[in-house]
C-alpha cells in the first residue's frame, strides 16, 4: 500500500468528487463531505474528518482512511486512481 499525507488524502478526496466544508474545520482536522447524490450505506457519517498537517501518515492510519472510503462506497480501484 501507498504511503500517503495530508495532501495527497485531500487532493484524493476532491478527485472522488468530496467537498471540503470551510464551515467545519479545528485547528487540527478538515471535514469533507461526500459528494451530491452519493448514497451513503445507512449508518455511516456522510462526511470524512482528515487530520491535517501530516506528511506521511502510520501505515495503519492510511489503512483506516482507505477503509473508510470503501465503506462508503467506493472501490479500490477509484481511489488507487484518485490517489
Amino acid at each position: 500500500m501507498k504511503n500517503f499525507g495530508t495532501k495527497d488524502l485531500c487532493k484524493c478526496l476532491e478527485n472522488l468528487g468530496f467537498t471540503f466544508d470551510k464551515h467545519q474545520t479545528s485547528n487540527h482536522h478538515y471535514k469533507y463531505n461526500v459528494p451530491k447524490g452519493h448514497i451513503v450505506p445507512k449508518g455511516l457519517r456522510p462526511f470524512m474528518m482528515v487530520q491535517i498537517g501530516q506528511k506521511a501518515f502510520r501505515p495503519h492510519s492510511c489503512s483506516r482512511y482507505i477503509t473508510e472510503i470503501k465503506q462508503l462506497g467506493f472501490t479500490k480501484e477509484e481511489i488507487d486512481k484518485s490517489l
